[in-house]
């Protein structure tokens, strides 16, 4: 596995969970 690739797939995690983070809390503010 090459460094650029490790490097993108870790940028890609941290932004599928920042964007689930997202999502959970906009489900939260419309249940409420």
């Amino acid at each position: 596995m090459f460094p650029w690739m490790k490097w993108m797939s870790h940028l890609h995690n941290r932004n599928h969970r920042s964007q689930t983070k997202m999502v959970s809390h906009l489900q939260r503010r419309k249940k409420w």
